[in-house]
């Protein structure tokens, strides 16, 4: 959450309930959320909240000034809690948190506002999915009962006022022994059903209950009061059997007000939890038939994943799946980052425990667009190429057909230390001079319905972002010329691409005559 005004940003609790203020933000960094976004979105928008297509502030702008406040405050403790020569001899490199629904060009955006922001270089940065960061944690110490070989699914539910997703991805324990290994059993998934939703609905109620009340009327800080007591109390115990009291401080006793407090029935709250636990409830099922294997466990992690009442309406609802509460359930997210950022930095002499992520899910069609020789289509060949679609090839002179060439299909497992190579051919005229770089357009298709990777550019293929490798240093009398069909001589360069996809990134990587580049820049759409 933000607010401007008289030459200040403010910034989380420092930002008022009664003031115009920017929130949901992060979200717009994602152009692919509005298309994610669940019914609750729509349904409940915060009164004050100022909705980002009617902003003058970009969401890159808005997130990169939240980062740059939380940093400025992060120093600051630091100040106040370590020397200051100490600090001054101390190196500090910052992680970052991302949801698993991210789209690639939203992972990349949120890496450059917080480079923006001043946490440091795009190669310092350490950067992780939230729902993986809970796992890490979570399984530490294998404290589960899993054996190898059994399948589970994190079931990120943030709690707070402020957090508006769920996410949700499935593991299968590949090895026990240290450090303990785990793989994606399917993709991650998640939407727009986050805790804040509880507070929208619960001041909606509120402000019905109250409509003819002036005093209600004239002080927002009732519901501001209402609302706190609401987020901190009956959020976290309701049980879905017992009612629980919420501070109205102010109000006269009646409609169930005694001594500054309303009674809630249990049948009165339940109205306020089913609209948010049903979404959560069916983001479980997709996911769950989204993983193959059997489902043996659903952890919980974030601060509803504590709530008692989200876990008996799971286990009521799933009956042969065990559930059970992540440890430090509110923090295990940034706990399992802090973890794998120390086990980045420090290599095998950390003494942390460890579990690695050993195969992941592509999250969607990944490839480019290739030409193939073309084939007339003929009663004979009925598979052959429709002549409107063949291009003329002056290097060949031949003609070829556009078709999409797909090197990582969607929920294919791709392990982080096998990346696949990718082989790629480019020509250029000699005339023109040597190339400088090698630039490849990268697509993807989320493949929504589980169609399968099409054969051609349809419309639901769009374009992630370019691959720009330099290659300006490499020596021209080593690169190999040959003279095309159109009578000029042409360089002919025979690469390769490495595709490496860690924990909330993509990493490209050049191949020329053998000599890895440095993994090359991507230049998102």
């Amino acid at each position: 959450t933000l607010a401007y005004g008289q030459g200040r940003c403010k910034w989380g609790y420092q930002t008022q309930d009664e003031e115009e203020r920017h929130e949901w933000f992060k979200l717009g960094l994602d152009p692919l959320m509005e298309q994610r976004t669940s019914s609750l979105t729509k349904k409940y928008l915060g009164a004050k909240g100022r909705p980002l297509q009617n902003s003058s502030f970009t969401p890159q702008r808005l997130v990169t000034d939240y980062l740059t406040a939380l940093l400025l405050h992060v120093e600051k403790m630091l100040v106040e809690t370590v020397r200051e020569a100490a600090l001054r001899r101390t190196l500090r490199e910052y992680i970052i948190t991302i949801p698993a629904i991210w789209s690639d060009a939203a992972r990349h955006l949120t890496i450059t506002c917080a480079v923006d922001a001043g946490m440091g270089d795009r190669d310092k940065l350490h950067v992780i999915s939230e729902p993986e960061a809970a796992a890490l944690y979570a399984f530490k110490d294998n404290s589960s009962g899993l054996k190898e070989g059994d399948t589970f699914m994190v079931c990120d539910a943030g709690g707070g006022r402020l957090n508006r997703t769920v996410d949700l991805i499935s593991y299968t324990i590949q090895s026990l022994q240290y450090p303990l290994q785990i793989s994606e059993a399917a993709s991650g998934s998640g939407s727009a059903c986050g805790s804040i939703f509880l507070n929208r609905i619960f001041a909606q109620k509120l402000n019905e209950k109250f409509a003819d009340d002036p005093e209600w009327e004239s002080d927002q800080g009732i519901l501001a009061e209402a609302l706190e007591s609401f987020d901190t109390k009956t959020k976290v115990a309701f049980n879905g059997k017992k009612g629980e009291y919420v501070r109205v401080p102010g109000l006269a006793d009646r409609l169930g007000i005694r001594k500054g407090k309303l009674w809630l029935s249990a049948e009165e709250l339940r109205t306020v939890f089913e609209p948010v636990i049903s979404e959560i409830l069916e983001l479980i099922e997709r996911q769950r038939h989204e993983t193959k294997e059997k489902i043996k466990l659903i952890l919980l992690v974030g601060g509803f994943g504590s709530n008692r009442y989200l876990r008996s309406r799971i286990r009521e609802r799933f009956r042969n799946v065990e559930v059970k509460v992540a440890t430090c359930c509110q923090t295990a997210v940034v706990r399992g980052a802090l973890m794998k950022g120390l086990e980045d930095a420090r290599g095998a002499s950390s003494n942390l425990p460890r579990v690695r992520v050993d195969t992941r899910r592509a999250r969607k069609h990944y490839g480019t667009e290739s030409l193939a020789p073309y084939e007339e289509r003929t009663v004979d060949n009925p598979a052959g190429h429709s002549p409107e679609r063949m291009q003329w090839d002056h290097f060949t002179g031949e003609y070829y057909v556009p078709y999409m060439k797909w090197f990582l299909r969607k929920g294919e497992p791709l392990k982080e230390s096998e990346p696949p190579i990718f082989e790629f051919v480019r020509s250029q005229r000699v005339n023109r001079g040597p190339p400088k770089e090698i630039r490849i357009d990268i697509y993807c298709d989320m493949d929504e319905e589980n169609k399968g990777a099409p054969q051609y550019k349809t419309s639901n293929v769009e374009k992630l972002g370019t691959v720009i490798a330099d290659i300006s240093d490499v020596d021209p009398a080593m690169l190999k010329v040959e003279r095309g069909k159109d009578g000029h001589d042409h360089y002919v360069l025979n690469f390769d691409i490495e595709m490496k996809c860690l924990a909330a990134k993509i990493e490209f990587t050049p191949i020329y005559g053998g000599k890895r580049f440095p993994p090359a820049q991507m230049s998102y759409t």
